[in-house]
């Protein structure tokens, strides 16, 4: 079965989140190469959890290099930046594969020891954060 919870795909017999990104393309095929058409792209991107962060950054730092141009909203864009778009929205067919585990669970697993690490960075342009389980059991092995 599948369900929306925070606006996001949930599989529940895998018990994973995942994007369906199909609605997202065949909008993007319909569109045109204007400003006005960037943030309408990146407003129908709902990630409220930041799991696709990633991928929406490169989007967001292009709709901030077309406002520093100083386009008008329906104005055409550049080539670079069309070339640039036309790559981001290729690339947008891989969401489909990335799934994410709802629920970590280690209650059946003989742990020794369960941490958790956290990093970030940032430049002129974005910031991040990731942060990951390591769980070590008692042969060594690192999940």
């Amino acid at each position: 079965m599948n369900y929306k919870v925070l606006g996001i795909s949930w599989d529940t017999d895998r018990d994973v989140f995942y994007f369906d990104v199909e609605n997202l393309l065949c909008f993007i095929s319909k569109g045109t190469n204007t400003k006005r058409f960037l943030l309408q792209v990146a407003g129908r991107i709902f990630d409220p959890l930041g799991f696709i962060i990633l991928y929406i950054i490169r989007l967001k730092i292009l709709i901030q290099n077309v406002w520093e141009m100083g386009l008008l909203w329906d104005q055409e864009m550049p080539q670079i930046i069309r070339k640039l778009f036309k790559e981001w929205c290729q690339e947008l067919e891989e969401l489909n594969a990335v799934t994410i585990p709802r629920f970590y669970h280690f209650m059946d697993l003989d742990v020794i020891d369960i941490q958790l690490h956290s990093f970030s960075d940032a430049s002129k342009k974005a910031y991040g954060t990731v942060v990951y389980f390591r769980v070590v059991t008692p042969d060594g092995e690192m999940l």
